[in-house]
């Protein structure tokens, strides 16, 4: 077993909502390959080896909302990083991870509303992105 659920297409209008992503050797949901506009993750419980959401190459204008990302072995909770921007991270809940709660590499990306705790490294990171950190977030430990 590998990912849970890959999306690697140009496709338009994408809504990953209300499944429940356990136990992958990789990652839980993986937006990768210029996944096109208007993709939205929401509701999702994801528990997985490696990162349990990963946003990756040129995917732009994603929503990532009300997920609950939890007991990644050897990663993080939710991990945007290449070209993928404007994203939207909101009322998601990361913890228990094995390395950050939230990494964030992306440009245009807003960051409200969401929680992260108890993970290994830190609880939230951002390298050069999250441009529109945005209020109500509660993170335990931040590296800039």
């Amino acid at each position: 077993i590998s990912a849970g659920i890959k999306i690697e297409s140009r496709s338009q209008g994408i809504i990953i909502s209300n499944n429940i992503v356990n136990r992958n050797t990789t990652q839980g949901i993986i937006l990768q390959n210029e996944t096109s506009t208007c993709t939205v993750a929401s509701n999702n419980v994801s528990f997985n080896q490696m990162n349990n959401i990963l946003i990756t190459n040129s995917a732009r204008d994603i929503a990532v909302i009300g997920n609950v990302t939890t007991q990644s072995v050897a990663a993080g909770g939710i991990n945007t990083q290449s070209s993928a921007s404007r994203i939207i991270i909101s009322g998601n809940h990361s913890y228990a991870n094995a390395v950050d709660g939230f990494n964030l590499s992306s440009t245009s990306t807003t960051v409200t509303g969401n929680s992260s705790w108890s993970n290994g490294s830190a609880d939230a990171v951002f390298v050069g992105g999250a441009s529109f950190f945005g209020t109500g977030n509660s993170f335990d430990a931040v590296r800039p």
